[in-house]
């Protein structure tokens, strides 16, 4: 048994535990059972699934999360080529454009 793990009886086998992530189990009314990871200290979430529900055929919803060292903003960052629209732009494109 891992140190602070809770269990819950539910349907699912308990998936395996991804690496630098805490778990936490939790029944929620609306939900069913649902687990719920956090990267531990000096990682990130970079893939998978922040939650889990079991479902009533005994299946996970979701991926396996996958912890990363470092922090979001070490992720690679996609420059927009110019001249194309940036969703993060709104409307300054449009502002800034000129028709010839």
């Amino acid at each position: 048994m891992q140190e602070g793990a809770v269990f819950i009886a539910h349907s699912c086998k308990q998936p395996r535990s991804p690496a630098n992530a805490d778990v936490m189990g939790l029944d929620l009314p609306s939900y069913g059972y649902t687990l719920v990871y956090t990267c531990q200290p000096g990682y990130f979430l970079s893939g998978g699934s922040e939650h889990r529900v079991c479902r009533s055929d005994g299946s996970w919803t979701g991926k396996v999360p996958v912890c990363r060292v470092g922090s979001k903003s070490q992720e690679k960052i996609v420059k927009p080529i110019p001249g194309t629209a940036s969703p993060k732009m709104k409307g300054e494109y449009l502002q800034n454009m000129r028709c010839l």
